[in-house]
């Protein structure tokens, strides 16, 4: 029993490990949750719901916390002291939007179901 208990210890903290640079796209309660000096992206246009903070790009958004961010990024907070891009392709191509340094708000519906990359620009 003690032994399973450890195992599963074990393997619940393993899954909590992230990919450096790149929280998991888990629901928060708390609108505009971000990392120091990141850019946010959130599946809520109020900052709440499934989000990722960045620290670099996401190359193709569908293969990311379980991809519930793809083609539904509502908002977005960039604190990260760079402009980000948000793209309609993904590998970065095909830019839709600007997201300067400092913004906070949302993005617009047709813009928000079309983002399947993120990156610096």
């Amino acid at each position: 029993m003690r032994v399973r208990a450890l195992t599963t210890a074990v393997i619940t903290a393993l899954l909590l490990i992230a990919v450096p640079g790149v929280a998991d796209a888990t629901p928060r309660i708390t609108p505009w949750t971000c990392g120091d000096s990141a850019m946010c992206i959130y599946s809520s246009t109020d900052g709440t719901g499934h989000y990722l903070s960045l620290r670099d790009g996401v190359y193709d958004l569908s293969g990311v916390g379980g991809g519930v961010l793809a083609n539904n990024v509502h908002a977005a907070r960039n604190i990260s002291g760079r402009n980000w891009c948000l793209y309609s392709s993904k590998g970065y191509e095909d830019r839709i939007t600007l997201i300067t340094d400092g913004f906070k708000g949302a993005i617009g519906d047709a813009t928000a179901r079309q983002v399947k990359s993120v990156g610096k620009c």
